[in-house]
C-alpha cells in the first residue's frame, strides 16, 4: 500500500512533534495498522466520515505514548482502487473539538479534478 500526506498534514505533524516527542513513532505504528486494515474492520476507534467515488475518508484515534492516551486524531483518505492512503489532518483533541471539514472538502474536490 502506498502512503502520502497533504502539506497541511505535514505542517500539523511538524508543529505537534515539538510538543509530543513520541509522535513520529506513533504515526509509524498507525501506518502499519492502516496497511493491515485501511477501513478499521469495525473497530470502535475508526469511523467512516465521507465517501466520494472510490475515496473513503476515515477518522481514527491515534494512541500517543507521550500523552499515554488516545487524544490525537488522524483524518485520512483511502483510495480503494489505487491502494493508496493519504493523511489529511492530525490534531490534538484538547486544541480542536472537531476536524476541519473545509480541509476534507477541499481535498475531495481537488481529488475529483484529477
Amino acid at each position: 500500500m502506498e502512503f502520502g500526506e497533504t502539506s497541511e498534514f505535514a505542517h500539523d505533524l511538524k508543529r505537534l512533534r515539538k510538543k509530543y516527542l513520541s509522535l513520529d513513532e506513533d504515526v509509524t505504528a498507525l501506518r502499519e495498522a492502516i496497511e493491515v486494515s485501511p477501513s478499521g474492520d469495525g473497530a470502535k476507534h475508526c469511523n467512516c466520515m465521507r465517501r466520494a467515488g472510490d475515496v473513503i475518508v476515515y477518522k481514527i484515534r491515534l494512541a500517543c505514548r507521550y500523552l499515554q492516551a488516545s487524544r490525537m486524531r488522524v483524518i485520512y483518505a483511502h483510495h480503494v482502487k489505487e491502494r493508496k492512503v493519504v493523511f489529511i489532518e492530525l490534531y490534538y483533541k484538547g486544541e480542536h473539538v472537531h476536524e476541519d471539514g473545509g480541509r476534507i472538502t477541499a481535498y475531495l474536490k481537488s481529488n475529483m479534478l484529477q
